[in-house]
C-alpha cells in the first residue's frame, strides 16, 4: 500500500512538471520562409514540380504567408483575422499558382493536397487558446 501511495505521488509530480514545461514552451509560429519551404517540400513530389516551378511556388507561398502574418499583427493572441481577408489572400495565391502550375497540377493541389493539409478544427496547437 505504501509503495502505491509513493508511486501515485511520483506520477502526480511527473504530470505537473510535464504540464508546466509545455506551458512555458508555448506555441512558436514558423517564419514565412520556413513555412514556404515546408509547403514546397510537401507538394514537390506529388505534383512533380520542376526546379523553376519550385522557385515560383516558393515565392508565391512566401508572399502569401507574409500577407497572412501582416493581418495577424496587432491582434490579441489567439484571435484570428477576418475570414474575408484571409480568403482574399488565398484567392490571390491561387490565381498566381494557376499561372505557374499546369492545369492537372493545379487541380491535384486544390482537390487532393490542400484539403489534406488543413488542420482539423479540434486539433489546435498548444498555447494558442
Amino acid at each position: 500500500m505504501k509503495n502505491r501511495i509513493i508511486l501515485f505521488i511520483g506520477l502526480m509530480f511527473a504530470g505537473i512538471f510535464t504540464m508546466q514545461a509545455q506551458q512555458q514552451q508555448g506555441f512558436q509560429r514558423r517564419t514565412p520562409d520556413e513555412r514556404a519551404k515546408m509547403m514546397v517540400d510537401r507538394i514537390s513530389d506529388s505534383l512533380k514540380l520542376t526546379t523553376v516551378q519550385q522557385k515560383a511556388v516558393s515565392d508565391i507561398f512566401l508572399d502569401s504567408y507574409k500577407a497572412m502574418d501582416k493581418l495577424r499583427e496587432g491582434l490579441p493572441e489567439g484571435t484570428r483575422p477576418e475570414r474575408a481577408d484571409m480568403e482574399k489572400i488565398s484567392g490571390e495565391r491561387d490565381i498566381k499558382l494557376k499561372g505557374v502550375l499546369k492545369e492537372d497540377q493545379y487541380n491535384k493541389f486544390k482537390n487532393d493536397l490542400e484539403p489534406a493539409m488543413r488542420r482539423p478544427r479540434g486539433d489546435k496547437p498548444a498555447g494558442n487558446n
